[in-house]
């Protein structure tokens, strides 16, 4: 778990992905689900998603790894009875085959090593299932040496192109259906449509507040050499 992760949790960061809420909206209002269908959403976080998800009527498995995070995000959706939370890591967690017919993964792919988060994910897809998975696009320009700091600061195991992360699909099975790139959404390049809300821990500890500072700087820094789509994808 990185330090980026813990601070996320710590300042209860809502909307922590890539074009936050309204990129999520701008997929669901392209591919609605159904009411009954099982979904999964991996790296679930403080629970947005997984509440939003759940208003289609939907019986919806969360699943993260950060305690602190599926505490909170168990205490602000609560009265929603059709979201079950999982803290699991997502390379063990204790899934069926075949038992979704959705699986949403919001910039969780990019920290996970990919050729075990993608057979999992394969498997635990019914025949007709669909990955809806929202990643960070490397646009290129970087030295190694900025890139390697770049990724070991937010704790990434990969920083693909499009055509990498394409690749990576192809690899494990994946077929392509469809693309939603940052720009079809209206939404400005690795930015979110506003400030998300945080439920920030008490007594908030100073590691985590230089945690945050520097994040900023990074997002200013890094700005022009990173996008985001949302792949989707069938088996």
């Amino acid at each position: 778990m990185s330090d980026y992760m813990d601070m996320l949790a710590a300042y209860g960061v809502t909307e922590a992905r890539p074009g936050g809420k309204q990129m999520t909206e701008k997929l669901l209002s392209s591919y609605p689900l159904k009411e009954g269908m099982k979904v999964l959403e991996i790296g679930s976080g403080l629970g947005d998603t997984a509440a939003l998800l759940s208003k289609y009527k939907t019986d919806v498995i969360a699943l993260d790894s950060h305690k602190k995070m599926i505490k909170k995000a168990k205490s602000r959706f609560e009265s929603i009875e059709n979201i079950q939370w999982l803290c699991e890591d997502l390379h063990y967690a204790n899934l069926k085959p075949k038992q979704f017919q959705a699986i949403f993964s919001e910039s969780v792919l990019a920290f996970t090593n990919l050729n075990q988060s993608l057979p999992l994910l394969f498997e635990w897809l019914d025949s007709s299932g669909k990955l809806f998975a929202l990643e960070p696009i490397y646009l290129g320009g970087l030295s190694n040496e900025a890139l390697k700091q770049y990724k070991s600061f937010y704790g990434f195991n990969h920083m693909l192109t499009e055509k990498e992360w394409n690749q990576y699909f192809s690899n494990h099975k994946f077929k392509l259906e469809d693309i939603i790139h940052s720009e079809d959404a209206n939404i400005g390049s690795f930015e979110t449509s506003s400030f998300p809300d945080l439920i920030i821990d008490d007594g908030l500890d100073q590691e985590y507040v230089e945690l945050m500072e520097k994040h900023v700087k990074f997002t200013e820094d890094y700005l022009g050499y990173f996008d985001f789509a949302y792949f989707i994808l069938k088996k």
